[in-house]
């Protein structure tokens, strides 16, 4: 080795899954460069003491001491004076080294001095005696071209109880697409099959509350129905690269393949060797290939931009708009008064409380003398859109007539007008998404129930403006 290059120094590195980011503590820097034994031991005792009975504890670092077998049977005899003092604090604490157990692989140094004439284990994982059995797996790795420490990287996989809420599955339910209606054949059997089916509800007497509860679910599953028999469904695809064609594929399937063979053979990092080069060939010609088309897609993206917004500032905004970071709705966990709540009754509970309190009218409602029935909207819990209403034909709005008209006349609106569902959506950027301050609530109702209240209120508002709201309704 060289006298005058020098490598690097050694560090811990700590990976977690993403969906831990809200329960993990980042404690303040010790201030140290190197971990020494006489400083840090009353550190680590406060730090233990602390932590002892709250969970699982891991130690990990290099600790410049030699503690002989006592980490484990792979260690080496020799102890110091460093060592000896580790040794006292991790009887009491009855800690194990995790890579100097039997089920550890690779060599048993992880410090290697004078050219690799001095041997050592100094760099240790440290666990409780009654808790490794958290560890999946445990390696120290051998030496090679990319270490440029004199330390051998221990890697160390742990798996630990956490009590969580598993994240809310995607939607999987398909969707109606609505672009085909347009065709008058299409249109045609669509409203042909929907009066086929309403037929039962010609002659139907809605005399109670439950009857119009009847008729409204049976309105409702056969719009669906009908909707998904005529039409087609939209299709959830996988979001590609734009830049992605055969070429790219190509040079990526060759890529995999000098991979697989080169793990086959054992992984061979010597430069002699021909899977190894032709390995290092193919992944170094596909990153190429790849860099180049990247780099071409986004200067013909500038360009277009560039265009836009000469000629067109509406498209313009449309593509910047597209192009901005979405940001999931799911929150499950959220942190009240420094407190994180995980608990689905809890969490609903907050979020009741909350949106109750965000929806209470503090001024009067603003009237709207304009009601659209706009496409390509979200339903509310029966899954229908305004698309189903709209192009269902005359047979339906006879029966929703009806249906209205009991309304009416019994004075009694039906349950399922009046639920909604809320989504809450996270306002994004930089935000904090455990605070429920942060997260825009909407609320999707069935259709039907909004047409009702439209109606309604179309109505009474001539009404109220002409001799005003009375004192007591």
């Amino acid at each position: 080795m060289d006298s005058v290059w020098r490598r690097g120094k050694g560090g811990v590195a700590v990976l977690w899954r993403k969906e831990l980011n809200a329960r993990i503590n980042i404690l303040e820097e010790l201030g140290n460069d190197r971990i020494i034994v006489a400083q840090c031991l009353e550190v680590l005792d406060d730090v233990v003491d602390n932590l002892y009975e709250k969970g699982i504890i891991v130690l990990a670092g290099d600790f410049n001491g030699h503690i002989g077998k006592y980490g484990g049977p792979r260690s080496f005899d020799t102890t110091n004076r460093q060592g000896l003092a580790l040794i006292d604090k991790f009887k009491f604490w009855n800690l194990r080294s995790v890579n100097s157990q039997t089920f550890t692989t690779g060599p048993v140094e992880t410090y290697f001095a004078q050219q690799g004439e001095q041997l050592s284990t100094t760099d240790h994982i440290f666990m409780k005696v009654d808790e490794l059995h958290h560890v999946r797996y445990c390696y120290v790795d051998e030496d090679h071209s990319d270490n440029l420490s004199f330390h051998l990287p221990i890697c160390c996989c742990l798996t630990f109880p956490v009590k969580w809420i598993k994240p809310l599955p995607n939607d999987t339910k398909r969707r109606v697409s609505w672009k085909k209606i347009q065709n008058p054949f299409v249109l045609k059997m669509y409203q042909k099959l929907v009066s086929r089916k309403l037929s039962c509800f010609n002659s139907y007497t809605m005399a109670g509350e439950q009857d119009i509860e009847y008729v409204l679910s049976g309105i409702t599953q056969i719009l669906s129905s009908s909707a998904k028999e005529i039409l087609p469904c939209k299709r959830n695809r996988p979001i590609l690269r734009p830049y992605w064609n055969n070429d790219l594929k190509n040079a990526h399937t060759k890529s995999r393949e000098c991979r697989r063979k080169c793990i086959a053979e054992g992984r061979p990092r010597n430069s002699d060797n021909a899977s190894f080069r032709e390995y290092k060939a193919a992944k170094c010609e596909f990153r190429k290939l790849l860099r180049r088309k990247c780099f071409e897609h986004e200067r013909n993206e500038f360009s277009n931009m560039d265009e836009f917004y000469d000629k067109d500032r509406s498209r313009f905004q449309k593509e910047i708009s597209a192009k901005q970071k979405s940001y999931s709705g799911v929150c499950n966990e959220l942190k009240i008064d420094g407190r994180l709540i995980t608990e689905k009754e809890e969490l609903l509970s907050v979020w009741k409380a909350h949106y109750e309190q965000l929806y209470t009218p503090k001024e009067s409602p603003v009237y709207d003398e304009q009601f659209k029935l706009p496409n390509n909207k979200v339903g509310g819990m029966d899954e229908l859109v305004y698309e189903h209403v709209k192009y269902a034909g005359k047979q339906f709005f006879a029966v929703l007539t009806d249906v209205f008209n009991a309304i009416r006349a019994l004075e009694a609106i039906p349950k399922s007008a009046e639920i909604g569902v809320i989504y809450s959506l996270f306002k994004g950027k930089k935000k904090n998404k455990l605070d429920k301050d942060n997260h825009r609530g909407i609320i999707l109702l069935n259709v039907i129930g909004k047409i009702l209240e439209r109606l309604i209120l179309d109505r009474m508002m001539p009404i109220l403006i002409k001799n005003g709201v009375p004192d007591k309704m």
